[in-house]
């Protein structure tokens, strides 16, 4: 976060149950709330 302070805004999300490759796995593990964390960031 440090290296953001020029951004108009941050947000930290944090996925408990995911892992590294959290675009790949399971819905139960995150990958609707990755998706819907990345969507809400595209739509601004």
């Amino acid at each position: 976060m440090d290296h953001l302070a020029g951004a108009p805004r941050t947000r930290t999300v944090t996925l408990p149950d995911a892992i590294h490759h959290v675009h790949l796995d399971r819905p139960e593990r995150g990958l609707f709330q990755l998706l819907s964390e990345v969507t809400t960031f595209l739509r601004g």
